[in-house]
């Protein structure tokens, strides 16, 4: 069953510090963390020994994470602050 998680779950409470420190999007939530690490785990491949192609789409994603003037479209599944954690 999901409980709430703002004060036991490890990624909400990095999730939650970050935000407050003013580093990321205050709408990002703990699933678009699973999201972000799945995607740059994508670019990992033999063809990119020296992991030049790895650096860039890793660059590229930490932008997006970062505060912009502009927020990302709502999630299918929650509103910003309400993070659950599986148990």
């Amino acid at each position: 069953m999901p409980r709430a998680c703002a004060t036991t779950c490890p990624p909400e409470r990095l999730l939650r510090r970050a935000v407050e420190a003013g580093a990321v999007r205050p709408e990002l939530e703990v699933r678009d963390l699973a999201a972000v690490i799945i995607m740059v785990l994508a670019t990992v491949r033999p063809s990119d020994p020296d992991g030049a192609d790895r650096r860039r789409n890793l660059a590229l994603v930490v932008e997006g994470l970062r505060v912009s003037p502009t927020t990302l479209p709502p999630s299918s599944r929650q509103t910003p602050g309400s993070a659950v954690c599986e148990q």
